[in-house]
């Protein structure tokens, strides 16, 4: 027969915190421990499962004096990756997400975290989602350390798994009410954000335009191509469909994001032709645009772009028919 003080137990811990915290005024956490075994398997030889796990993990932050637990698990769909939470207060509201992809930014990332938290979270009370993308130049290490200090939720993985990929990984862990995408190099400058915020409310996706582009002729000439056919398939009432940088309602990336599936590299392109589809209304705002400080692109190098114009056309084509009838 089943044991039914399980349950009852259960029931009655939740009522008796509740009854602590209103009674007394104490701040009350619960959490509910699932009884499985990390993909390590073995701790100093025996398996460990996931209540001892993370009581021991807890028992050595405090002892330590880290204030980072280490999570395994398949959160964003893959066994294998590596999801880190600070350990700040789980009730802390916030108004905003932030969303970068990370491949290979060993030199910049550190700086532009930085420089983006000091200047938004002015704005916005804001979190970091990192999807990190199999980078092997030293980005995990210090995407590790960085996750300590700043509200980040990481999510790090071995294989390299594209960049679309990493950006429905990351939409698909946000919370917050909005969700702010950009890349990881630098190159939109967060002063633009505050704009963006101040307009939120007067359209369901607002997307800069890189009006003075910085990127290198040969780039900038075959965006400008693939945006004239782009236009024929799709009219988006939009100058730069590229821009990394995205103000969107949860509840919008929560309705496109997991459509967005045919294109590896060009996630954004995907995204606005969906929404548009979709009768999101879209509006787009003036950003300033900046030279990469150091290293080069990850994604379009001189060597990919011929492959990678191939792809892109070859899936909007296929988005085109997806969308055609609907």
């Amino acid at each position: 027969m089943p044991e039914d003080g399980y349950g009852g137990e259960k029931l009655f811990s939740e009522r008796m915190c509740r009854h602590f915290r209103e009674d007394f005024g104490l701040v009350m956490r619960m959490a509910r421990l699932h009884n499985v075994y990390s993909p390590h398997w073995t701790r100093e030889g025996g398996r460990e499962r996931a209540p001892a796990a993370i009581c021991r993990k807890v028992i050595e932050c405090k002892l330590s004096g880290r204030d980072e637990i280490e999570i395994w698990g398949t959160e964003a769909g893959r066994v294998g990756e590596e999801v880190r939470w600070p350990m700040t207060d789980p009730q802390t509201p916030v108004d905003l997400d932030v969303l970068l992809p990370v491949h290979n930014e060993a030199d910049r990332i550190e700086a532009s975290l930085r420089e983006i938290f000091a200047i938004v979270s002015g704005v916005a009370r804001m979190r970091f989602i990192i999807c990190e993308d199999g980078s092997r130049d030293g980005t995990r290490e210090i995407l590790t350390r960085l996750s300590g200090e700043f509200p980040m939720k990481l999510i790090l993985g071995e294989a390299r798994k594209g960049y679309s990929q990493a950006m429905r990984d990351g939409m698909a862990a946000a919370t917050a009410p909005y969700l702010l995408c950009l890349d990881s190099d630098g190159q939109c400058d967060p002063q633009n954000f505050a704009q963006f915020w101040n307009l939120r409310k007067d359209a369901d996706v607002l997307l800069g335009w890189r009006v003075r582009r910085a990127d290198p002729l040969l780039r900038r000439a075959l965006s400008r191509f693939f945006y004239f056919f782009y236009q024929m398939l799709f009219r988006v009432p939009v100058h730069d469909p590229s821009c990394s940088l995205m103000l969107a309602r949860k509840d919008v990336v929560e309705r496109v994001a997991p459509q967005v599936a045919e294109m590896r590299e060009g996630f954004g392109w995907e995204f606005l032709a969906r929404a548009r589809r979709r009768g999101f209304s879209i509006i787009e705002l003036p950003i300033k645009h900046r030279a990469r400080t150091c290293g080069s692109t990850q994604i379009y190098t001189l060597g990919k772009m011929p492959g990678i114009g191939y792809h892109h056309f070859r899936a909007l084509l296929k988005i085109w028919l997806q969308l055609k009838d609907h």
